[in-house]
């Protein structure tokens, strides 16, 4: 069909999202696209641009019944990841991404890439990072990952601290009746 030749020949792949993919892919990120195009469409764009492959899951209009900001592609990505959503990160430039991924539970970046919606959309989005261009992710996910060992040696030093507690606990009970 026309559109078919249309949407394929006039979309193109912001030049940062080429180089964003491959460090994913390099870091053994998997990745997917939610989109309200179909996915036969985004499969096209993607050959067209060699990138065919480095998208893990696609979720296409055609996948869903509620498009967004209903979170319902969104949870299909999720699914064929194999991830839950606190595990997950969404990226968009459109209002309604970001109503998506708080509905699904996920953190989310927005890039300022899309249309300038000013603030009144994005009422009650709260984003994890706002960024120029999708070239600042591998960035956003460093930071993110810093974070998550940060909190994560936190939590294991307070186990270790109470499992210390509880064994000195249980061995002065142990003398105590000795």
């Amino acid at each position: 069909a026309h559109a078919d030749v249309v949407m394929t020949a006039m979309t193109s792949v912001y030049p940062p999202a080429v180089a964003v993919l491959a460090v994913m892919g390099a870091r053994g990120v998997s990745t997917a696209i939610v989109s309200t195009k179909y996915r036969y469409r985004i499969e096209s764009i993607l050959e067209s641009c060699g990138l065919a492959g480095a998208v893990d899951v696609i979720v296409g209009g055609e996948d869903v019944t509620r498009h967004k900001p209903d979170p319902e592609g969104l949870q299909r990505a999720l699914e064929g990841l194999g991830i839950e959503g606190s595990h997950a990160l969404y990226v968009g430039d459109h209002p309604v991404d970001g109503h998506a991924a708080a509905r699904a539970g996920v953190r989310f970046v927005r890039v300022l890439t899309g249309e300038d919606f000013r603030d009144g959309p994005w009422a009650g989005i709260e984003p994890l990072a706002t960024v120029k261009d999708v070239g600042a992710l591998p960035a956003v996910l460093d930071r993110l990952l810093r974070t998550q060992r940060e909190t994560f040696r936190e939590a294991a030093d307070v186990v270790r601290r109470r499992h210390v507690e509880h064994v000195v606990i249980a061995a002065r009970g142990t003398s105590d009746h000795a």
